[in-house]
């Protein structure tokens, strides 16, 4: 698949997993807060900077007071691989990714880190249409 028909599938598919799970909307209504958009573009920067395993460590554990939940996006991204035929990871939940991310090495840890980068991309495009500004 082209690059581009892959973000646009990417898309679709980071929308009905914020839509089904409904894990970043505020109080039930289809708008995301701002800091999301944010700590989104973070992650992948992070990811890029000090690797996945540490990123993921540090985005699993949701202790830093943060406007809000970092672990949600996880939960959503676990939603746009397990949705994504391109990629054969299939993860019930945020706890699943999380222990394949680490358990992850060589050859395999970096087919995760390349779907969970495109995922966040797309992630970033999709949650910008439902910022609450």
């Amino acid at each position: 698949m082209t690059d581009k028909k892959r973000n646009n599938s990417l898309i679709r598919m980071a929308d009905e997993a914020i839509r089904a799970t409904g894990t970043l909307f505020e109080n039930g209504r289809m708008t995301i807060d701002p800091a999301y958009n944010g700590q989104i573009a973070a992650f992948g920067v992070m990811i890029a900077m000090t690797g996945l395993k540490p990123a993921f460590c540090l985005y699993f554990q949701d202790k830093e007071t943060t406007k809000v939940s970092r672990k949600k996006i996880i939960k959503v991204l676990a939603r746009i691989i397990s949705d994504d035929p391109d990629f054969s990871g299939r993860y019930s939940d945020e706890k699943e990714l999380y222990r394949s991310v680490v358990t992850a090495s060589g050859a395999q840890e970096s087919k995760l880190k390349k779907e969970i980068l495109d995922c966040l991309t797309a992630l970033k495009q999709v949650v910008r249409t439902y910022l609450n500004e």
